[in-house]
C-alpha cells in the first residue's frame, strides 16, 4: 500500500519522525515524503535539507512547490493554490493509495482537495481539537468532514470527531506523535546546547514561541508590545525565542522579536531549532510563554509550566500545568509569576497530560497497527456516509 506523507512545517515534520520510521520498516506499506510549504523557504531555515539528512536513500522524497510571494492573505492563498497544481502532477507520476496528513494548517488544503477530486482515501491525525482564535479551527473541522480515517490525539478529540457525523469505525484514539520525542529521544545536555547554540541553560530561562493569532481581537503590534513589556519585567530571566510559523503576517513578529532582542541583553532568537534543540531547551527552561501549541501538548509532559496567551488555542484540550491568560500585560504578568513560583510546582508534579492518553508515548506503533489494518479496505474507505437526521428530532424544520 503505497502512502503518500505530507508535510509542509516544522513542528509537523518533527512530530512525524517515528511514524514515518514506522511506516519504512512496514512489510505492508511503502511510503514517499512530500515536502512544501516552510520547509522550502530559506528564511525558515530551509528545513528541507534536515528531512534530507533523515530519509534520503530510505523513501521517495518529493517538493510540492509553492508559489511564495509575501505573508499576506492573498499571497498565501495563491502559494495553497500553485502547491495544489504542483501536488496534482506529484502525485499522478508516484500514484499513492492513501494520502497521510497531521495537523490543522492551512497548506494541508494541498493535498486535502486533490485526494479529495482524485478519489484518493485521506488519513488525518489531530482533527477533534477545538482551538477558538485561529483559522486552524475551520481547516480542521473542513478536513475532518473529508478525510477517511481519524487518529485522534485524545479521547476527547475522538468524542468530537463521532460528534461532527463521523462513523466511529472510522475513528482511533492513538495520542499526540509529539509526545514520543519525549519519550525516545536523548536530550542533548546543558553543556551541549552551550557549545551548540552559546546560550547558558544554567540561567533562569523563558522559553518563548508566539505566532499571529488569525483570529485574535487584539491588534498584532499591540499584543508584542504588552508580550515584551511583560517579559522585562523579569530581568533575571534570560529569553529564549524561536521563530513563528508561516501565517498571515509571520514577517512583522519575526522583525519584531529580532528588535526586542536586539535591546536586551541576553534575548537569543532561532529560526529553526528542529525538535531535539527544542525540546532540550525546553527541559532545561523555567517556564514556556506564548501561544504554541507546543506549551499546550509537549511541556505538560516535560513538567514545564506554559503560560498561554491570548485565543490563538482557547478551547484547546489542556492540562493544570497551562495558565491561560488574556494579551493584557498584567494578564501575562501576573500568569508568569505564577508559573514560576514553588506553589504551581507541586501542582506541575501531580500533572497528566491528556495529549499522552495511555501513559506511554507509543504513539507511532499505534498508528501503524491501525493503518496496517486497513490495507485491504481501500474501496470501503471511500464509502463515506453522512450522519442520519432523525426526522423525528428535527419535526419543526420539516
Amino acid at each position: 500500500m503505497k502512502i503518500a506523507i505530507f508535510t509542509s512545517a516544522r513542528s509537523e515534520y518533527g512530530s512525524l519522525r517515528f511514524i514515518i520510521r514506522k511506516m519504512i520498516s512496514s512489510k505492508k506499506i511503502e511510503p514517499a515524503l512530500f515536502v512544501s510549504g516552510a520547509h522550502l523557504l530559506k528564511s525558515l531555515g530551509n528545513t528541507i535539507k534536515d528531512i534530507k539528512k533523515d530519509f534520503l536513500g530510505k523513501l521517495p522524497i518529493f517538493k510540492v512547490q509553492c508559489s511564495f510571494i509575501s505573508d499576506s492573505k492573498n499571497d498565501l492563498s495563491k502559494l495553497v493554490g500553485s502547491g495544489i497544481m504542483s501536488f496534482a502532477q506529484t502525485i499522478e507520476e508516484w500514484k499513492p493509495d492513501i494520502i497521510f496528513i497531521a495537523g490543522d494548517r492551512y497548506e494541508l488544503f494541498i493535498p486535502t482537495i486533490v485526494s479529495t477530486i482524485c478519489k484518493i482515501p485521506i488519513i488525518h491525525m489531530g482533527g477533534g481539537q477545538m482551538t477558538y482564535g485561529a483559522i486552524d479551527n475551520q481547516v480542521r473541522n473542513a478536513i475532518t468532514k473529508l478525510a477517511h480515517l481519524h487518529l485522534a490525539t485524545t479521547f476527547e478529540a475522538a468524542y468530537n470527531i463521532s460528534k461532527m457525523g463521523e462513523e466511529d469505525w472510522r475513528i482511533f484514539v492513538v495520542g499526540s506523535p509529539g509526545i514520543e520525542n519525549i519519550y525516545k529521544l536523548k536530550f542533548f545536555s546543558i553543556e551541549e546546547l552551550k557549545k551548540e547554540l552559546s546560550v547558558d541553560l544554567l540561567i533562569p530561562t523563558i522559553l518563548c514561541t508566539y505566532h499571529p493569532a488569525t483570529l485574535d481581537n487584539i491588534r498584532l503590534k499591540d499584543a508584542l508590545s504588552n508580550l515584551f513589556i511583560s517579559l522585562s519585567k523579569f530581568p533575571n530571566f534570560q529569553v529564549i525565542f524561536t521563530y513563528p510559523g508561516m501565517d498571515e503576517n509571520y514577517n512583522y513578529v519575526i522583525k519584531r522579536i529580532e528588535g526586542y532582542c536586539n535591546k536586551r541583553k541576553k534575548c537569543f532568537v532561532f529560526a529553526n531549532l528542529g525538535v531535539k534543540k527544542y525540546l532540550s531547551i525546553m527541559k532545561y527552561c523555567k517556564v514556556l510563554v506564548g501561544n504554541s501549541s507546543s506549551g499546550i501538548i509537549e511541556a505538560p509532559s516535560m513538567r514545564i509550566p506554559a503560560v498561554n496567551i491570548g485565543n490563538r488555542q482557547m478551547n484547546r484540550t489542556s492540562s493544570s500545568s497551562v495558565i491561560n491568560c488574556d494579551n493584557s500585560k498584567n494578564s501575562i504578568i501576573k500568569a508568569i509569576k505564577l508559573a514560576t513560583s514553588y506553589k504551581f510546582k507541586k501542582i506541575i508534579d501531580l500533572n497528566e497530560n491528556p495529549y499522552d492518553p495511555f501513559n506511554n508515548g507509543d504513539v507511532s506503533n499505534r498508528v501503524i497497527k491501525v493503518i496496517e489494518s486497513i490495507t485491504n479496505k481501500i474501496d470501503l474507505l471511500n464509502k463515506k456516509m453522512d450522519f442520519e437526521v432523525k426526522k423525528n428530532e428535527w419535526n419543526k424544520y420539516f
